[in-house]
């Protein structure tokens, strides 16, 4: 297996779990990634990065923010994939023809873009297209 071959996607609400989840979706996204992390390098989006946190500025949290800051700038444990023009028309492309919202779609193109084969998430919102594999949390 190439490194190309090993690279999972990491959606945003895996990470929001790992830092502010209860219990049981704490544990069990971290109990995931790192039954998965002998054989796959993570990827997630630079859109990432606002997602998580705009929720905890929002809730006044600066903790969690800065626990996010943290985790999400750990490049030993994830890379974050740039967000460019060609992904938006991509995510555009995706979104029309799977029926996704655009923050879901982008994501997507993203683990298309940097050649992921598997894609984790916990929302039921995401379709992928022919090449790339979903697995939700549920199912780890």
């Amino acid at each position: 297996m190439t490194e190309l071959d090993s690279r999972l996607y990491v959606d945003t609400n895996v990470l929001i779990y790992i830092i502010d989840g209860n219990d049981y979706l704490r544990q069990k996204a971290k109990q995931t990634l790192n039954s998965l992390r002998p054989k796959f390098s993570f990827v997630t989006s630079e859109l990432t990065v606002g997602e998580c946190l705009r929720g905890a500025l929002r809730r006044g949290n600066n903790d969690s923010a800065e626990n996010y800051r943290r985790l999400l700038s750990n490049r030993a444990f994830i890379t974050l994939a740039p967000v460019t023009l060609s992904l938006i028309e991509r995510a555009a492309e995706l979104g029309a023809s799977l029926d996704m919202k655009l923050i879901d779609s982008l994501h997507v193109a993203t683990a298309e873009a940097c050649g992921c084969r598997l894609f984790i998430t916990n929302d039921r919102g995401i379709r992928a297209p022919a090449g790339l594999a979903l697995q939700s949390l549920s199912e780890a």
